[in-house]
Protein backbone atom coordinates (compact mmCIF):
# COMPACT_ATOMS: atom_id res chain seq x y z
CA UNK A 1 0.00 0.00 0.00
CA UNK A 2 1.09 3.39 -1.22
CA UNK A 3 2.60 5.79 1.86
CA UNK A 4 -0.04 8.47 2.68
CA UNK A 5 1.38 11.08 1.36
CA UNK A 6 2.45 14.20 4.29
CA UNK A 7 0.58 17.32 4.74
CA UNK A 8 2.12 20.11 3.44
CA UNK A 9 3.34 22.81 6.17
CA UNK A 10 2.97 25.35 3.72
CA UNK A 11 -0.82 24.78 4.33
CA UNK A 12 -1.09 25.29 7.36
CA UNK A 13 -1.11 29.47 7.13
CA UNK A 14 -3.17 32.32 8.55
CA UNK A 15 -5.36 34.15 6.06
CA UNK A 16 -5.40 38.01 5.96
CA UNK A 17 -7.95 39.56 7.80
CA UNK A 18 -8.74 42.90 6.84
CA UNK A 19 -11.16 43.57 9.65
CA UNK A 20 -8.37 43.55 12.82
CA UNK A 21 -6.25 46.06 13.91
CA UNK A 22 -4.13 47.19 16.49
CA UNK A 23 -3.70 50.76 17.80
CA UNK A 24 -2.12 52.98 16.09
CA UNK A 25 0.41 54.45 18.88
CA UNK A 26 0.93 50.63 20.46
CA UNK A 27 3.04 50.06 17.05
CA UNK A 28 6.63 49.69 17.24
CA UNK A 29 6.39 48.28 13.78
CA UNK A 30 5.78 52.02 12.14
CA UNK A 31 9.15 53.67 12.86
CA UNK A 32 11.10 50.37 12.49
CA UNK A 33 9.94 50.30 9.09
CA UNK A 34 9.19 53.99 8.15
CA UNK A 35 11.07 57.45 8.44
CA UNK A 36 7.86 58.99 7.34
CA UNK A 37 4.52 57.45 6.85
CA UNK A 38 0.84 58.55 5.94
CA UNK A 39 -2.30 57.34 7.28
CA UNK A 40 -2.71 54.81 4.72
CA UNK A 41 0.57 53.31 5.81
CA UNK A 42 -0.38 53.30 9.34
CA UNK A 43 -3.25 51.56 8.74
CA UNK A 44 -2.05 49.23 6.61
CA UNK A 45 1.00 48.09 8.99
CA UNK A 46 -1.58 48.25 12.06
CA UNK A 47 -3.88 45.82 9.92
CA UNK A 48 -1.06 43.55 8.75
CA UNK A 49 0.55 44.18 12.74
CA UNK A 50 -2.63 42.52 14.07
CA UNK A 51 -2.92 39.20 11.34
CA UNK A 52 0.87 38.76 12.32
CA UNK A 53 0.49 38.26 16.09
CA UNK A 54 -2.73 36.27 15.96
CA UNK A 55 -0.93 33.91 13.25
CA UNK A 56 1.66 33.34 16.08
CA UNK A 57 -0.78 33.33 18.50
CA UNK A 58 -2.18 29.99 16.54
CA UNK A 59 1.16 28.78 16.47
CA UNK A 60 1.48 29.50 12.47
CA UNK A 61 4.44 31.09 11.06
CA UNK A 62 2.80 31.49 7.39
CA UNK A 63 0.73 34.37 6.24
CA UNK A 64 -1.41 34.33 3.32
CA UNK A 65 -2.20 37.73 1.37
CA UNK A 66 -3.99 38.21 -1.42
CA UNK A 67 -2.52 40.19 -4.40
CA UNK A 68 -5.83 41.03 -5.77
CA UNK A 69 -6.34 44.63 -6.41
CA UNK A 70 -9.85 43.86 -5.86
CA UNK A 71 -9.62 42.38 -2.24
CA UNK A 72 -8.94 45.61 -1.31
CA UNK A 73 -11.47 47.80 -2.71
CA UNK A 74 -13.25 49.95 -0.28
CA UNK A 75 -16.66 48.06 0.20
CA UNK A 76 -18.79 46.94 3.19
CA UNK A 77 -15.72 44.02 3.40
CA UNK A 78 -12.72 45.69 4.37
CA UNK A 79 -13.59 47.02 7.77
CA UNK A 80 -10.08 48.42 8.47
CA UNK A 81 -9.72 50.07 5.05
CA UNK A 82 -6.60 48.85 4.04
CA UNK A 83 -5.72 50.09 0.51
CA UNK A 84 -4.04 47.80 -1.95
CA UNK A 85 -0.99 50.23 -3.40
CA UNK A 86 -0.41 50.77 0.58
CA UNK A 87 -0.08 47.18 2.18
CA UNK A 88 0.74 45.47 -1.19
CA UNK A 89 2.80 47.78 -2.98
CA UNK A 90 4.61 49.82 0.21
CA UNK A 91 4.22 47.78 4.06
CA UNK A 92 5.07 44.18 2.43
CA UNK A 93 8.13 45.15 0.44
CA UNK A 94 9.50 46.74 3.38
CA UNK A 95 8.45 44.29 5.67
CA UNK A 96 10.61 41.89 3.27
CA UNK A 97 13.37 44.61 2.18
CA UNK A 98 13.49 44.68 6.36
CA UNK A 99 14.26 40.83 6.61
CA UNK A 100 10.87 40.34 8.88
CA UNK A 101 8.88 38.55 6.39
CA UNK A 102 10.16 36.37 3.47
CA UNK A 103 8.34 35.41 0.58
CA UNK A 104 7.75 32.00 -0.71
CA UNK A 105 7.72 31.47 -4.54
CA UNK A 106 9.20 28.22 -4.90
CA UNK A 107 5.54 26.44 -6.03
CA UNK A 108 3.04 28.00 -3.46
CA UNK A 109 3.88 31.91 -4.46
CA UNK A 110 3.29 33.43 -8.33
CA UNK A 111 6.11 31.93 -10.29
CA UNK A 112 5.31 34.37 -12.96
CA UNK A 113 5.76 37.23 -10.75
CA UNK A 114 9.34 37.43 -10.16
CA UNK A 115 9.58 40.19 -7.81
CA UNK A 116 7.06 42.53 -5.86
CA UNK A 117 7.73 45.55 -8.04
CA UNK A 118 6.02 42.73 -10.76
CA UNK A 119 3.09 42.87 -9.28
CA UNK A 120 1.71 46.25 -10.15
CA UNK A 121 2.53 45.44 -13.70
CA UNK A 122 0.47 41.79 -13.60
CA UNK A 123 -2.98 41.66 -14.47
CA UNK A 124 -4.72 40.11 -11.79
CA UNK A 125 -6.50 37.30 -13.54
CA UNK A 126 -2.31 36.07 -13.91
CA UNK A 127 -1.78 36.60 -10.20
CA UNK A 128 -1.99 33.30 -7.95
CA UNK A 129 -5.41 33.82 -5.10
CA UNK A 130 -2.73 33.87 -2.28
CA UNK A 131 0.71 34.37 -1.39
CA UNK A 132 2.24 32.60 1.11
CA UNK A 133 5.06 34.77 3.73
CA UNK A 134 7.06 33.48 6.48
CA UNK A 135 7.66 35.44 9.56
CA UNK A 136 11.32 35.11 9.99
CA UNK A 137 12.81 34.32 13.53
CA UNK A 138 13.94 38.34 13.93
CA UNK A 139 9.77 39.43 14.21
CA UNK A 140 8.90 36.29 15.40
CA UNK A 141 11.01 36.90 18.76
CA UNK A 142 9.76 41.06 18.57
CA UNK A 143 5.60 39.51 18.40
CA UNK A 144 5.86 37.12 20.22
CA UNK A 145 8.54 38.40 23.47
CA UNK A 146 8.59 42.07 22.87
CA UNK A 147 6.22 44.64 23.90
CA UNK A 148 3.56 44.19 20.88
CA UNK A 149 3.23 40.37 22.46
CA UNK A 150 0.53 42.16 24.57
CA UNK A 151 -1.03 44.92 21.96
CA UNK A 152 -4.90 44.54 22.02
CA UNK A 153 -6.60 43.01 18.50
CA UNK A 154 -9.00 45.52 17.91
CA UNK A 155 -12.14 43.94 15.92
CA UNK A 156 -12.96 46.92 13.34
CA UNK A 157 -16.18 46.06 12.95
CA UNK A 158 -16.48 45.34 9.02
CA UNK A 159 -19.66 43.55 7.28
CA UNK A 160 -21.31 41.01 9.50
CA UNK A 161 -23.48 39.52 6.84
CA UNK A 162 -21.49 38.19 3.97
CA UNK A 163 -22.47 37.09 0.70
CA UNK A 164 -19.97 34.78 -1.10
CA UNK A 165 -20.49 34.61 -5.52
CA UNK A 166 -18.21 32.17 -6.48
CA UNK A 167 -16.64 31.29 -3.29
CA UNK A 168 -15.48 35.25 -3.26
CA UNK A 169 -16.94 38.62 -0.54
CA UNK A 170 -19.81 39.94 -3.30
CA UNK A 171 -21.07 43.44 -2.77
CA UNK A 172 -25.14 43.98 -2.69
CA UNK A 173 -27.64 46.46 -2.11
CA UNK A 174 -29.57 46.15 1.21
CA UNK A 175 -33.12 45.80 1.40
CA UNK A 176 -35.63 45.04 4.20
CA UNK A 177 -34.65 41.61 5.05
CA UNK A 178 -31.06 42.04 4.70
CA UNK A 179 -31.05 45.37 7.25
CA UNK A 180 -33.05 43.01 9.77
CA UNK A 181 -31.17 39.82 9.24
CA UNK A 182 -28.05 42.19 10.22
CA UNK A 183 -29.20 43.70 12.89
CA UNK A 184 -30.20 40.39 15.23
CA UNK A 185 -26.11 39.52 14.30
CA UNK A 186 -25.32 43.00 15.93
CA UNK A 187 -27.62 42.45 18.51
CA UNK A 188 -26.55 39.25 19.36
CA UNK A 189 -22.63 40.34 19.42
CA UNK A 190 -23.39 43.02 21.36
CA UNK A 191 -25.15 40.83 24.22
CA UNK A 192 -22.01 38.46 23.79
CA UNK A 193 -20.00 41.42 24.93
CA UNK A 194 -21.54 41.39 28.31
CA UNK A 195 -21.39 37.79 28.83
CA UNK A 196 -18.23 35.66 30.18
CA UNK A 197 -16.75 33.38 27.89
CA UNK A 198 -13.98 31.27 28.89
CA UNK A 199 -12.04 28.10 29.11
CA UNK A 200 -10.47 27.17 32.11
CA UNK A 201 -7.04 26.29 30.27
CA UNK A 202 -6.57 28.58 27.63
CA UNK A 203 -7.10 32.65 27.48
CA UNK A 204 -8.78 33.56 24.62
CA UNK A 205 -10.04 36.91 25.77
CA UNK A 206 -7.74 38.60 23.31
CA UNK A 207 -8.67 36.58 19.82
CA UNK A 208 -9.85 38.31 17.76
CA UNK A 209 -12.92 35.97 16.84
CA UNK A 210 -14.95 37.37 19.09
CA UNK A 211 -18.05 37.96 17.09
CA UNK A 212 -19.93 36.20 14.67
CA UNK A 213 -21.40 36.23 11.23
CA UNK A 214 -23.58 35.07 8.71
CA UNK A 215 -22.00 33.82 5.49
CA UNK A 216 -24.78 33.06 2.48
CA UNK A 217 -24.25 31.51 -0.80
CA UNK A 218 -24.82 32.79 -4.18
CA UNK A 219 -27.76 34.38 -3.14
CA UNK A 220 -30.00 35.25 0.42
CA UNK A 221 -31.70 31.81 0.31
CA UNK A 222 -28.88 29.40 0.17
CA UNK A 223 -26.43 29.02 3.18
CA UNK A 224 -27.04 31.96 5.86
CA UNK A 225 -24.87 30.13 8.97
CA UNK A 226 -23.28 32.18 11.66
CA UNK A 227 -19.49 31.40 11.70
CA UNK A 228 -16.18 32.74 13.02
CA UNK A 229 -16.78 32.74 17.13
CA UNK A 230 -13.41 31.51 18.43
CA UNK A 231 -15.61 28.77 20.45
CA UNK A 232 -16.78 26.94 16.67
CA UNK A 233 -13.13 26.03 16.23
CA UNK A 234 -12.79 24.53 19.84
CA UNK A 235 -12.90 20.45 19.45
CA UNK A 236 -15.59 18.75 21.24
CA UNK A 237 -13.51 17.81 23.95
CA UNK A 238 -12.59 21.69 24.74
CA UNK A 239 -15.90 22.76 24.27
CA UNK A 240 -16.86 20.74 27.06
CA UNK A 241 -14.58 22.41 29.66
CA UNK A 242 -16.10 25.67 28.50
CA UNK A 243 -17.75 28.07 31.29
CA UNK A 244 -20.64 30.50 30.50
CA UNK A 245 -20.58 33.24 33.02
CA UNK A 246 -18.86 30.79 35.57
CA UNK A 247 -20.99 27.96 35.00
CA UNK A 248 -20.51 24.63 33.01
CA UNK A 249 -22.13 24.07 29.66
CA UNK A 250 -24.25 21.64 27.72
CA UNK A 251 -24.37 20.99 23.44
CA UNK A 252 -27.87 20.25 22.58
CA UNK A 253 -28.15 19.22 18.72
CA UNK A 254 -31.36 18.31 16.56
CA UNK A 255 -30.85 14.86 15.77
CA UNK A 256 -30.64 13.94 12.20
CA UNK A 257 -31.40 17.95 11.00
CA UNK A 258 -31.32 17.96 7.43
CA UNK A 259 -33.84 14.82 6.41
CA UNK A 260 -36.48 16.31 8.65
CA UNK A 261 -36.03 19.46 7.40
CA UNK A 262 -36.34 18.17 3.66
CA UNK A 263 -39.41 15.82 5.30
CA UNK A 264 -41.00 19.16 6.31
CA UNK A 265 -40.25 20.42 2.77
CA UNK A 266 -42.40 18.26 1.08
CA UNK A 267 -44.99 17.99 3.70
CA UNK A 268 -44.71 15.01 5.71
CA UNK A 269 -43.67 13.98 9.51
CA UNK A 270 -41.07 11.29 9.27
CA UNK A 271 -42.63 9.98 12.04
CA UNK A 272 -46.03 9.36 10.71
CA UNK A 273 -44.20 6.68 7.84
CA UNK A 274 -41.05 4.96 10.01
CA UNK A 275 -41.14 4.18 13.86
CA UNK A 276 -37.12 4.15 14.12
CA UNK A 277 -37.16 7.62 15.46
CA UNK A 278 -33.55 8.10 13.09
CA UNK A 279 -33.75 8.32 9.22
CA UNK A 280 -29.75 7.18 9.25
CA UNK A 281 -31.31 3.90 10.43
CA UNK A 282 -31.04 0.86 7.47
CA UNK A 283 -30.14 -2.71 8.67
CA UNK A 284 -26.97 -3.60 7.57
CA UNK A 285 -25.01 0.00 7.18
CA UNK A 286 -23.58 1.44 9.74
CA UNK A 287 -25.41 4.84 10.79
CA UNK A 288 -22.25 6.61 10.17
CA UNK A 289 -22.22 5.66 6.73
CA UNK A 290 -25.77 6.39 5.44
CA UNK A 291 -25.32 9.91 7.50
CA UNK A 292 -22.08 10.23 5.37
CA UNK A 293 -24.03 8.66 1.91
CA UNK A 294 -26.95 11.44 2.68
CA UNK A 295 -24.73 14.32 2.74
CA UNK A 296 -23.21 13.50 -0.63
CA UNK A 297 -26.52 13.06 -2.43
CA UNK A 298 -27.80 15.75 -1.00
CA UNK A 299 -24.45 17.81 -2.08
CA UNK A 300 -23.47 16.16 -4.79
CA UNK A 301 -24.65 17.50 -8.51
CA UNK A 302 -24.73 13.91 -10.41
CA UNK A 303 -25.90 10.93 -9.03
CA UNK A 304 -23.13 9.41 -11.05
CA UNK A 305 -20.27 10.63 -9.19
CA UNK A 306 -21.96 9.67 -5.76
CA UNK A 307 -19.94 6.36 -5.27
CA UNK A 308 -16.72 8.37 -6.22
CA UNK A 309 -17.83 11.42 -3.62
CA UNK A 310 -18.82 8.72 -1.26
CA UNK A 311 -15.23 6.72 -0.79
CA UNK A 312 -13.34 10.27 -0.67
CA UNK A 313 -15.85 11.57 2.30
CA UNK A 314 -15.49 7.93 4.17
CA UNK A 315 -11.69 8.20 3.55
CA UNK A 316 -11.24 11.58 5.18
CA UNK A 317 -13.55 10.83 8.17
CA UNK A 318 -11.53 7.73 9.20
CA UNK A 319 -14.84 5.55 8.22
CA UNK A 320 -13.24 3.03 5.04
CA UNK A 321 -9.35 2.20 5.54
CA UNK A 322 -7.46 3.25 2.28
CA UNK A 323 -6.99 -1.08 1.35
CA UNK A 324 -10.72 -1.56 1.98
CA UNK A 325 -12.51 -2.58 -1.29
CA UNK A 326 -15.80 -0.01 -1.97
CA UNK A 327 -18.85 -0.53 -3.84
CA UNK A 328 -21.07 2.85 -3.42
CA UNK A 329 -24.21 1.43 -5.21
CA UNK A 330 -25.71 -0.58 -2.70
CA UNK A 331 -25.50 1.99 -0.13
CA UNK A 332 -27.23 4.65 -2.64
CA UNK A 333 -29.45 2.35 -3.42
CA UNK A 334 -30.65 1.43 -0.12
CA UNK A 335 -30.60 5.22 1.15
CA UNK A 336 -32.99 6.27 -1.97
CA UNK A 337 -35.16 3.12 -1.37
CA UNK A 338 -35.97 4.83 2.50
CA UNK A 339 -35.65 8.11 1.75
CA UNK A 340 -37.40 7.82 -1.45
CA UNK A 341 -40.48 10.39 -0.57
CA UNK A 342 -37.09 13.22 -0.42
CA UNK A 343 -35.21 11.65 -2.84
CA UNK A 344 -36.22 14.70 -5.29
CA UNK A 345 -34.17 16.44 -3.21
CA UNK A 346 -30.61 14.97 -4.37
CA UNK A 347 -27.89 15.58 -6.75
CA UNK A 348 -29.06 19.49 -7.05
CA UNK A 349 -28.20 20.87 -9.83
CA UNK A 350 -26.04 24.09 -10.34
CA UNK A 351 -28.25 26.47 -10.05
CA UNK A 352 -29.74 25.16 -7.05
CA UNK A 353 -28.23 23.53 -4.13
CA UNK A 354 -30.33 21.67 -1.99
CA UNK A 355 -27.87 21.16 0.50
CA UNK A 356 -27.30 24.84 0.80
CA UNK A 357 -30.68 25.62 0.89
CA UNK A 358 -30.94 22.82 4.17
CA UNK A 359 -28.39 25.27 5.80
CA UNK A 360 -30.44 28.55 5.32
CA UNK A 361 -33.16 26.24 7.04
CA UNK A 362 -31.18 25.61 10.12
CA UNK A 363 -29.69 29.19 9.89
CA UNK A 364 -32.74 30.35 10.52
CA UNK A 365 -33.40 27.93 12.77
CA UNK A 366 -30.64 29.52 14.61
CA UNK A 367 -31.42 32.52 14.62
CA UNK A 368 -34.71 32.68 16.15
CA UNK A 369 -33.52 30.49 18.77
CA UNK A 370 -30.70 32.76 19.24
CA UNK A 371 -33.69 35.75 20.22
CA UNK A 372 -35.41 33.31 22.38
CA UNK A 373 -32.65 32.96 24.48
CA UNK A 374 -31.77 36.59 24.26
CA UNK A 375 -35.03 37.21 25.83
CA UNK A 376 -34.77 35.25 28.62
CA UNK A 377 -30.99 36.27 29.00
CA UNK A 378 -29.64 32.94 27.98
CA UNK A 379 -25.93 32.85 26.80
CA UNK A 380 -25.49 30.67 23.93
CA UNK A 381 -23.47 29.93 21.16
CA UNK A 382 -25.03 28.50 18.14
CA UNK A 383 -23.12 25.28 16.42
CA UNK A 384 -24.85 25.14 12.87
CA UNK A 385 -27.34 22.38 14.06
CA UNK A 386 -27.30 22.52 17.77
CA UNK A 387 -26.15 25.11 20.55
CA UNK A 388 -24.11 25.93 23.66
CA UNK A 389 -25.96 27.22 27.00
CA UNK A 390 -25.34 26.97 30.58
CA UNK A 391 -26.02 23.50 31.96
CA UNK A 392 -28.70 24.69 34.04
CA UNK A 393 -30.42 26.40 31.41
CA UNK A 394 -30.53 23.10 29.37
CA UNK A 395 -34.59 22.09 29.83
CA UNK A 396 -35.74 25.74 29.24
CA UNK A 397 -33.37 25.82 25.96
CA UNK A 398 -34.83 21.92 24.92
CA UNK A 399 -38.33 23.75 25.14
CA UNK A 400 -37.91 26.20 22.91
CA UNK A 401 -35.20 24.62 20.18
CA UNK A 402 -39.39 22.71 19.97
CA UNK A 403 -41.11 25.96 20.03
CA UNK A 404 -39.36 27.35 17.45
CA UNK A 405 -38.77 24.47 14.95
CA UNK A 406 -42.31 23.64 14.80
CA UNK A 407 -43.19 27.98 14.20
CA UNK A 408 -40.73 27.78 11.21
CA UNK A 409 -40.78 24.37 9.77
CA UNK A 410 -43.43 23.01 11.08
CA UNK A 411 -44.11 19.02 10.76
CA UNK A 412 -41.33 16.52 11.31
CA UNK A 413 -39.83 17.46 14.08
CA UNK A 414 -36.67 15.96 14.62
CA UNK A 415 -36.49 15.77 18.71
CA UNK A 416 -33.10 16.66 20.53
CA UNK A 417 -30.02 14.96 21.72
CA UNK A 418 -27.69 15.95 24.71
CA UNK A 419 -23.99 16.14 22.91
CA UNK A 420 -22.46 16.80 26.60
Amino acid sequence: MPSEKPPNPLDHYHHLNLSISIEDNKNSLIGACFERSNISKRRALNCMTANLITAIKKNKRIIGISHRPETYTCNRYNGAKVGYRALIQNVLPTLVEKRLLNKLTDGFGDRRIVSLEEVINTAPKNQRRVTRYEITNSLYQLLSKGPLNNARIIYEGGENLILKKNGRPFDYKDNDETNRMRSVVSLFNAFLDNQQIRHPHQNYDEAPNQYFVRIFNETFGLGGRFYRHWVMNLAKEERKQLLFNDESVCELDYRSMHPHLLYSECGINYHHIYKDNDPYFIEGFERGVIKSAFNVALNNKTRGGFGRALKHLLLKDDLLLPEEAFYGVPIRDALENKLHHIKKYFYSSIGFNWGMRCQYFDSCIMEKLIQELIKKDVCCIPMHDGIIVPRKHRLLTETLMKKVWISIRGISYPGVKLEY
